[in-house]
């Protein structure tokens, strides 16, 4: 609660594994994780890692949620052989931002998506992003290939995305 990862260059080193680059949540990386509030990620450089930033509450209501988590002016880039790539993956978060962020993801997975607002994300700005490549570059099957995809899995959750610059998708 009340942090700030501010002005770091971030790797995971590792191109073959899942691994998240910065993690707000659970113990164990990719998990639920209550009430981790008021977190700023700013400014930070991201490559190399099968989720760039990922925030996931418990639960879609302040008790559990992630309250005013705001991801803005990082750079995610991915260009490698991953489980999959996501760059910004939030969940259960309540009244936060993500704006003026910069993606680039290639990868030879099915499953790329620039910015992932998932179960729970209520009372969201997705604003002033840059997506300029999200791709698969050697797919097996149909790949799941998104810039900015919303899947709350409820109505009413107030979520506005305006100003993003989407491209090569």
């Amino acid at each position: 609660t009340n942090n700030t990862v501010r002005n770091c260059n971030i790797t995971t080193a590792v191109n073959t594994t899942a691994g998240y680059g910065i993690f707000i949540g659970g113990a164990t990386p990719g998990s639920n994780g209550a009430d981790n509030d008021n977190i700023t990620i700013q400014n930070n450089f991201i490559s190399e890692a099968t989720f760039g930033i990922g925030a996931i509450g418990t639960t879609n209501v302040s008790a559990g949620g992630i309250d005013n988590l705001n991801i803005n002016t990082n750079r995610v880039e991915f260009n490698n052989t991953l489980a999959g790539g996501i760059a910004i993956r939030v969940g259960n978060v309540l009244r936060s931002s993500i704006s003026r962020n910069t993606i680039s993801i290639e990868t030879s997975n099915n499953t790329i998506l620039g910015i992932s607002a998932e179960t729970g994300t209520n009372n969201t700005t997705i604003s002033k992003n840059l997506i300029s490549k999200v791709r698969a570059t050697t797919p097996t099957g149909l790949p799941v290939v998104r810039g900015i995809a919303i899947g709350t899995a409820q109505t009413g959750s107030n979520i506005t995305v305006s100003n993003n610059v989407i491209y090569n998708v």
